[in-house]
């Protein structure tokens, strides 16, 4: 439906800024759905491995290379409990 809208013409400015709202869902939907066929393709335990990580993973692509946890063992003991019961969620979800 998203690809099917984005074939019609623009008519006028807010058409063009609709069609390039919808371009960008598409890219991120498109990339998140090829992030999870990747996923799929890992073994369980490193995809909870993952997981667990949460923002640990936001601070390797961050200038600085902080995590938004970083410094906080209460925070990061929260964070690595609720990590936890969602990857095992998404393990369930995913069929493993």
């Amino acid at each position: 439906m998203l690809r099917g809208a984005m074939l019609d013409n623009p008519i006028g400015p807010a058409d063009q800024r609709s069609q390039q709202r919808m371009r960008e869902v598409l890219e991120f939907l498109e990339t998140g759905n090829a992030w999870l066929d990747e996923m799929h393709k890992l073994p369980p335990a490193t995809v909870l491995k993952m997981l667990k990580m949460g923002a640990k993973i936001q601070g390797l692509l961050k200038p600085g290379g902080k995590s938004a946890n970083e410094g906080s063992k209460e925070t990061s003991e929260t964070t690595e409990q609720s990590d936890q019961a969602k990857a095992l969620a998404q393990i369930d979800m995913f069929g493993r």
